[in-house]
């Protein structure tokens, strides 16, 4: 169609004027410097955060980490005989052991000791905090490291601690931390000192929580605890009633919600913890065309690159992985997904808000029958599809058979693609005729047309238009 050779000979004009760079499906480009990516972070009061670096103090993410698992009752709430056996059986950490294995391709490997009695608090349940469910200040101390710190001080067993990266207590009953709760603490915030030894990444889990549902959540509980002692923060929103309001990243990542989804790490969380090489990553300092850049989904190395990252700003970057349909999301279909990270956000505040292809669902209208979940399952970019963020255009330039495979379009290129994505012919503007009068002798004559020319022997003498 003449149209169709209209827009090729326009790209190919704006390519002469506005240079692209270009990567070939076949032969991806060599990785820019990552550097520019790694937005930093401006928190320094919280030790989950979403930019770089990682605080120094958090547990470490890569290498042999060993944890200690304690059960704590009271004597005005003592636990009953086989809690030791039970808090076992539903934590089950072999799990717990082999998803992170799995998500850090081998370079986590956490090991679990379970003390195998119950440790006594010194005090009655209600001396800390007296909430179930909440940890309060107590003498400008936080009552969960508090209970765990006297817990650990008034045991008639040594417990040498300097064996361990962290230390989890669950709380098997009474009038303080024992609901439905999880808490971690990490660095000085969770710093405990006993005569053998000092910890510094904590978890404190409710039984309440932990024996919700039989227990069938227990060691995802677990897991999403360990990312925060890891300093990954939360992706869902703490404010009550906040889970439709499309800025949550619905049920992409373990930090979004615990539930019975087989969620995985955002790839951006992979890269924070060491995971994910800086080789692995595309960065560009600033948005600009790319075509046909080959990525591989999580732990896919078919690919040099599994994740893309546009920096938009030294605290906000764009960020673009592939995801399987078995992998990320249980229900997701294969395709790209798209995500903004902003390192000034705190964790529960939306750190992290996913970017979606825009339909029916997911421009549906906020309301609480929609959660971000559901309207966000439909969020991921399928083959052909693209979607705007400002002024960039993100496109799925794969097809069925390799739905991951990313085309980024900026300036005169995003406009000229466009046309060509919403096959809008483009106008042209018809020419204009032209009239001359022509004369010889006493005979004049007019002529129209778009270049129009007197006869042999008569001369030229007006134009008009």
């Amino acid at each position: 169609m003449k149209w169709r050779r209209v827009i090729s000979l326009c790209i190919t004009f704006a390519l002469f004027v506005f240079p692209l760079s270009i990567a070939q499906a076949s032969d991806p480009p060599l990785n820019p410097l990552p550097e520019p990516c790694k937005i930093l972070t401006t928190q320094t009061f919280i030790h989950t955060k979403s930019g770089f670096p990682r605080d120094p103090d958090v547990m470490r993410s890569i290498g042999n980490v060993n944890i200690l698992i304690v059960p704590i009752d009271f004597s005005d709430s003592q636990a009953p005989s086989g809690t030791v056996d039970k808090i076992r059986e539903i934590l089950q950490t072999d799990k717990v052991v082999n998803f992170f294995e799995s998500v850090s391709e081998n370079n986590l490997k956490l090991s679990f000791d379970s003390f195998p009695r119950v440790l006594r608090a010194p005090q009655t349940s209600d001396k800390y905090g007296n909430i179930v469910d909440q940890a309060v200040l107590i003498n400008g101390e936080w009552s969960n490291t508090l209970l765990l710190r006297e817990a650990l001080n008034s045991s008639e067993f040594a417990i040498d601690l300097t064996r361990y990266d962290a230390v989890i207590g669950v709380i098997t009953g009474g009038r303080s931390l024992s609901g439905a709760v999880a808490l971690a603490s990490a660095g000085n915030y969770g710093a405990i000192t006993t005569q053998i030894g000092e910890i510094h990444n904590t978890i404190t889990i409710g039984s309440k929580l932990l024996f919700s549902s039989n227990g069938k959540y227990g060691w995802r509980y677990l897991i999403h605890e360990i990312e925060h002692i890891m300093g990954i923060p939360d992706l869902y929103l703490y404010a009550l009633d906040s889970d439709w309001l499309g800025k949550s990243v619905g049920a992409f990542g373990q930090m979004s919600q615990v539930n019975d989804s087989e969620a995985d790490f955002l790839a951006w969380n992979r890269w924070l913890l060491g995971w994910l090489p800086d080789s692995s990553v595309f960065c560009l300092a600033m948005p600009q065309t790319i075509l046909d850049l080959d990525l591989s989904p999580a732990r896919d190395h078919t690919h040099r690159n599994q994740m893309a990252a546009i920096r938009l700003s030294d605290h906000e970057v764009l960020v673009i992985q592939g995801i399987l349909k078995d992998g990320l999301v249980s229900t997701a279909i294969p395709g790209l997904l798209v995500y903004l990270v902003d390192s000034n956000i705190e964790t529960g505040l939306g750190p992290v808000t996913i970017i979606p292809h825009a339909n029916a669902i997911t421009t549906a209208p906020l309301s609480p029958y929609l959660t971000d979940v559901v309207r966000f399952a439909q969020a991921p970019l399928l083959s052909t599809e693209y979607l705007i963020y400002k002024d960039i255009l993100i496109e799925n330039a794969g097809n069925e058979r390799d739905p991951y495979v990313l085309s980024i379009y900026v300036g005169t290129a995003k406009d000229l693609r466009l046309i060509e994505l919403n096959k809008v012919p483009v106008q042209i503007a018809p020419a204009k005729k032209v009239t001359i009068i022509c004369i010889k002798g006493k005979v004049k004559k007019k002529i129209t047309a778009l270049k129009p020319v007197c006869p042999t022997h008569y001369k030229k003498v007006s134009l008009t238009k």
